[in-house]
């Protein structure tokens, strides 16, 4: 959201963002195209014995219900705030799954990491963390992470949009290095780090 205040007030002429401008943003002349998806994962500690997640057993870990994991070591729960993306995407996974992530909004004792970074280094810092991260923050940071799939098909799939965010009157070479993003390079890029390259709007 600051990096699309900031493209608003002239201070940068791109800014990557999960979320499309609204439409009072894109009648002060916005303008965001999507250009990738990345996965939305679960991730923990790389010394957490666990290498996947049923679904169940991560309803209850974030519901606070599961406490520990397989081989008795504490769940460490890392949550974002209620209007982060993250979270919403986690949410829509089911109907059971938007039920826990509030029971986990409001439980005492989880930590609440203000951004993607805060998320990062929480999930690095102990054996026994979970939360959700993207999957392009992971590789292109090179964290220290594990991630763990789903050992069951989810329900509807955990799918960020990425958005390059510009103004509509946007200089030449503004409108140069956009076109880069849909060049080959940048799709293999974008693919080796966790992306879904979208073709070109």
């Amino acid at each position: 959201m600051g990096g699309i205040r900031a493209v608003r007030a002239g201070q940068l002429d791109i800014a990557v963002s999960a979320r499309a401008a609204s439409p009072a943003e894109s009648q002060n002349s916005l303008r965001a195209v999507e250009y990738a998806r990345t996965p939305v994962v679960f991730a923990t500690h790389p010394d957490t014995a666990a290498q996947s997640l049923g679904l169940r057993e991560a309803i209850g870990m974030i519901d606070g219900t599961i406490t520990h994991w397989p081989d008795g070591m504490l769940v460490r729960v890392s949550r974002r705030p209620d209007l982060d993306g993250d979270t919403r995407i986690l949410a829509s996974l089911s109907p059971d799954m938007a039920a826990a992530v509030a029971a986990m909004q409001r439980r005492a004792g989880v930590f609440a990491a203000g951004t993607d970074h805060d998320q990062a280094e929480a999930l690095e810092a102990q054996p026994g963390t979970l939360g959700v991260l993207s999957l392009s923050l992971i590789l292109c940071e090179s964290r220290r992470l594990k991630t763990l799939p789903l050992r069951e098909p989810p329900p509807s799939p955990m799918l960020k949009s990425l958005f390059a965010v510009t103004r509509a009157d946007a200089p030449p070479k503004t409108e140069a290095f956009l076109g880069l993003i849909w060049s080959e390079d940048a799709r293999r890029i974008l693919a080796a780090h966790g992306n879904f390259p979208l073709p070109a709007a």
